[in-house]
């Protein structure tokens, strides 16, 4: 009688005790079953599919493919195998030979979706974003319901700028899986790029519900409600970010609210000083250098005085109508004047007059470091930093001390906080001699900090829109981000006193409708009917000044004023009232009031500003009144201090010689 062979035991029992022993951490012993397994069977797949698990969990990955490999090809219907193997090459960056294996997965088992999202990812590795993308198409298609293809499909379109495809791909995930918070901060990320501020702030809210301790989505928060003029919780937003970020961050979040404090309406100039003098110690360190008393005497020797002055604006007529109306007053006799600028195209797209004795430097190419090389080898005596708190980055060199004297003013509306900025310039309106105790520097008083002086082409005076209309309309054409929530609530007040009155803003921001709407509904909680409201984007800067014709009285905004728009407002004849504010950020108008002469426009406080409004608008000959400035207004203020230019040079000529124990030299 013939005896029936033995049942392979190795192939029907080691595989499912090895892949137990797997389950259970046993790496060694389910490695050593294998292995019996391949001494009775040389080419079973499965025990090298063991063999490549347990090299796996080892961390060798090289191991791990080689042993994949054989198991593919033992196997080649295998689906799982070239699956696993195409995913271990793209882990060891071996993108192209891991393209094969996942094609063949692919074509073995269609409804895999992990070896479809590495295939995309393989290829966008492998140097072909646009195979990845159809590979991502497919997935999507293969799977609908699932939100990781969608993901994956925005971070690719993202990364390569397609960012109206990605932000949409981003939402089809979120619809999946609304607890996506990758997907909700990169779409949070787009709106912020397009100036989506309001969109943004929805994501970012939704991130921060399930991440509160997420700093970078923070930050980003802080970001947005500034933009949208909710600065007193962006600075909240800021301090949280600060306080929990990495050290980049906190230099970050620090060096925004430096930037934006002076229109925190909570902040008082205590607040101001600190946040300014927190950020500076951080990221401008005091000059090691000492300075001993008396060490600028006798530097000048009987020459000229060399002042630089730095910006970021030169080329910008429509913000340079104040630094460039001092820069154009100097009597070159007195100043050589060098001009340092980041954009090499300033020197003539500018209101800059030009004088053959000037210099002018293009520093767009220059580090730090490099740019005060530079003002020590032109041997500058004074470096006025025009741009202040508006351009950070230039006010970094002044720690370095490239020139012996530091001055700054203009863009700042407080202190630097800069232990090496010498001196500020401003007026007796904007910071008085009670607000010294708040600046870091030593304060130089000018007539007419902001005088300026237009010499480039704007429309034509018109007369006020209400005669023809009859109804007043207000306007305000500051950025949002100073139109705050009490600047809100006083125009809501003066378009209730006015009845039939509107109200124009125009900005930057008013270019998206997410932000419009997010403005329409802060009147409409305040009870004002939307239809009253006329909210514009930004436009060409003719096209822009021309804007005033259709405004019969503007509001300033608090407590950051206008600085270049309160200027173009009065210039085109439209009277602006103010108020008298608490800090430098908020007298910054009533100082070009003061020096025009209007001191009518300037109230004494915030009710005065909404009952001024009111009484300008419905008043007895209130509108004759009206076209009666309007047509007088460039005569008077052309006349006054506001527009001295030479004054503001003259004193500044002054206080520079000052500095170094000299008097100016007499102009020839």
């Amino acid at each position: 009688m013939t005896r029936s062979p033995a049942p392979d035991v190795p192939h029907q029992t080691l595989a499912p005790r090895a892949w137990r022993l797997l389950r259970d951490g046993a790496a060694a012993p389910a490695r050593d079953l294998a292995q019996r397994l391949l001494t009775a069977r040389p080419a079973d797949a499965e025990a090298l599919r063991i063999l490549a698990e347990v090299a796996y969990r080892t961390g060798d990955l090289d191991r791990t493919a080689r042993t994949l490999a054989r198991a593919a090809h033992a196997n080649p219907d295998h689906a799982e195998t070239h699956g696993t193997l195409g995913m271990v090459l793209a882990g060891l960056g071996r993108y192209s030979q891991a393209l094969g294996p996942l094609w063949r997965a692919i074509a073995l088992a269609p409804e895999v979706l992990p070896a479809r999202l590495t295939l995309a990812a393989a290829l966008e590795q492998a140097g072909d974003p646009d195979a990845a993308l159809t590979a991502l198409d497919d997935a999507v298609a293969q799977a609908p319901d699932d939100a990781e293809p969608h993901a994956r499909r925005g971070h690719l379109l993202h990364t390569y700028g397609q960012t109206d495809l990605a932000h949409g791909a981003y939402g089809d995930a979120l619809a999946r899986d609304p607890g996506r918070t990758d997907c909700a901060y990169a779409r949070a990320c787009i709106a912020i790029d397009r100036g989506d501020h309001a969109l943004a702030l929805s994501d970012l809210d939704a991130v921060l519900a399930r991440t509160p301790g997420d700093a970078e989505a923070t930050y980003q928060r802080g970001f947005c409600l500034f933009n949208l003029g909710h600065m007193d919780e962006s600075v909240d937003a800021l301090r949280r970010a600060a306080g929990h970020g990495d050290a980049a961050l906190r230099e970050r979040a620090l060096r925004m609210i430096a930037v934006i404090i002076p229109g925190s309406p909570a902040a008082d100039q205590a607040e101001i000083l600190a946040a300014r003098r927190t950020w500076a110690d951080l990221a401008v360190p005091p000059s090691p250098a000492p300075r001993p008393p008396g060490h600028l005497a006798g530097r000048l020797d009987g020459r000229r005085l060399r002042v630089g002055y730095v910006s970021s604006a030169f080329g910008q007529e429509n913000w340079m109508k104040s630094f460039l109306g001092l820069v154009n007053g100097h009597d070159r006799a007195v100043v050589d004047v060098h001009l340092f600028s980041v954009d090499a195209h300033d020197a003539t797209l500018s209101s800059y007059q030009p004088h053959p004795d000037d210099h002018f430097h293009d520093i767009s190419r220059l580090s730090i470091e490099g740019f005060a090389t530079l003002v020590r080898a032109e041997g500058i005596d004074v470096l006025f930093n025009l741009d202040g708190y508006t351009a950070v980055k230039l006010m970094l060199p002044m720690g370095l001390r490239p020139a012996p004297v530091n001055v700054a003013g203009v863009g700042l509306y407080g202190t630097t906080g800069i232990s090496d900025c010498d001196y500020l310039v401003g007026d007796r309106y904007v910071v008085g001699p009670e607000d010294e105790a708040h600046c870091r520097e030593t304060v130089l008083r000018v007539p007419c900090y902001s005088a300026f002086s237009v010499n480039y082409p704007v429309p034509d005076i018109v007369d006020p829109p209400c005669l023809t209309r009859g109804s007043v309309t207000f306007g305000c054409l500051a950025p949002q981000y100073k139109i705050t929530p009490p600047v809100i609530d006083a125009l809501c007040r003066i378009l209730e006193g006015c009845p039939g009155s509107r109200l124009i803003l125009r900005n930057t921001r008013l270019d998206r409708p997410g932000n419009v709407a997010h403005v329409r509904a802060l009147f409409a909680a305040r009870g004002v009917d939307p239809d009253r409201l006329d909210l514009m984007g930004p436009a060409p800067h003719r096209v822009f000044l021309e804007t005033y014709d259709a405004i019969d009285i503007a509001i300033d905004a608090f407590p950051y004023n206008g600085g270049s728009s309160t200027i173009e407002t009065l210039w085109q004849g439209v009277p602006l009232l103010t108020y008298d504010g608490d800090r430098w950020a908020a007298r910054i108008s009533a100082s070009l009031l003061y020096a025009a002469g209007l001191d009518r426009f300037v109230a004494p406080s915030i009710d005065g500003l909404v009952e001024t409004a009111i009484a300008m608008a419905t008043g007895d000959g209130a509108w004759e009144a009206l076209r009666d400035w309007r047509h007088r207004a460039r005569a008077v203020i052309g006349a006054s201090a506001a527009c001295d230019t030479r004054a503001f040079a003259a004193t500044m000529e002054a206080h520079y010689y000052a500095m170094f124990g000299a008097t100016p030299p007499r102009s020839a």
